[in-house]
């Protein structure tokens, strides 16, 4: 059974609230300021749960050692500002995803998701970010990573360093990695940061300040087949800095004028250049190549301007 009953104006949730309730329970955007210790008894089969846009002040001390079969988990703006998740958690062992959205986060503390070692997937949304004291690290089963700032110009969210610190080899199984609208700005560096990744497939860095800053040659994990790069400031000299495994590669809203050094993709399969400033596109043959975005060019464009849309 599924019950939604989200955009109401619930206060409390108690233990007998959503009996029979056994796959999915929706609860945003509701008022729910205290949970009863006994809630989610009679809910042990639930899968997934949506208490996010709420008024909890202390997500630590939720009730959610009741959901033994939870794997979906979202707790997205409530009012917490310091994210520890309590030994409670603990017992979530099916719990594979958890989604935080918060303008209020500023830190994560390093014991902050210990008890999260079987989540794959890990999404956090936030403002102007200040510690991260490698909180992740312990969750070397993650798949998939998000991590952006809602604020546009934070100055102090996560850099290549502080988030791929080279003698940790973090997230061995990670697969895919989102950063959009943060302060990462060299191409070469980045490249050697994620290297180690060596089952990353999946890469979105768009609205950063990413740049190729030198002729160091870039090391790119050779899995790697998706990279979005939109809304950069990136120039022409991007191309020698790319990998040739890519198959989707999306460069748009940057400051490139000439495409060149493309001839190594050969399995290049779609290619978006929207929004640059290219005045002449003469492509070497791409044999795998079925799409090309290529208009708006010879416009002056923010690079920002991909975070509005």
């Amino acid at each position: 059974m599924t019950l939604d009953l989200s955009h109401n104006s619930m206060a409390t949730i108690l233990r007998h609230d959503f009996s029979g309730v056994t796959w999915k329970l929706y609860l945003q955007f509701n008022q729910i300021r205290a949970v009863d210790p006994e809630a989610f008894q009679d809910n042990l089969e639930l899968e997934y749960l949506d208490v996010s846009n709420n008024r909890l002040s202390d997500i630590s001390t939720l009730p959610f050692r009741n959901l033994p079969a939870l794997n979906h988990l979202d707790i997205t703006s409530n009012i917490d500002t310091d994210i520890i998740l309590g030994p409670q958690f603990s017992s979530l062992q099916n719990l594979q995803t958890v989604k935080l959205v918060n303008p209020q986060i500023s830190s994560l503390k390093e014991n902050s998701f210990q008890e999260l070692v079987p989540l794959k997937e890990f999404h956090l949304i936030t403002g102007d970010f200040r510690e991260y004291e490698h909180s992740l690290k312990s969750l070397d089963g993650l798949e998939k990573i998000t991590l952006e700032s809602q604020q546009i110009y934070s100055s102090n969210f996560f850099q290549e360093y502080s988030l791929f610190p080279p003698c940790l080899r973090p997230f061995p199984s990670l697969r895919s990695l989102v950063i959009n609208n943060n302060t990462f700005e060299d191409l070469q560096k980045h490249s050697i940061r994620t290297s180690n990744l060596k089952q990353l497939m999946n890469m979105s860095a768009s609205c950063n300040t990413i740049s190729v800053q030198s002729s160091e040659a870039c090391l790119w994990t050779e899995r790697l087949k998706n990279w979005n790069l939109k809304g950069n400031i990136l120039q022409s000299n991007v191309f020698d800095c790319l990998p040739a495994s890519l198959e989707i590669m999306d460069l748009s809203l940057n400051s490139i004028t000439v495409v060149s050094n493309i001839e190594k993709m050969r399995n290049l399969k779609e290619l978006y250049l929207t929004g640059n400033q290219i005045f002449s596109l003469q492509l070497s043959p791409l044999p795998a190549l079925r799409i090309l975005h290529a208009d708006e060019n010879k416009k002056v464009m923010s690079p920002r301007v991909c975070s509005k849309l």
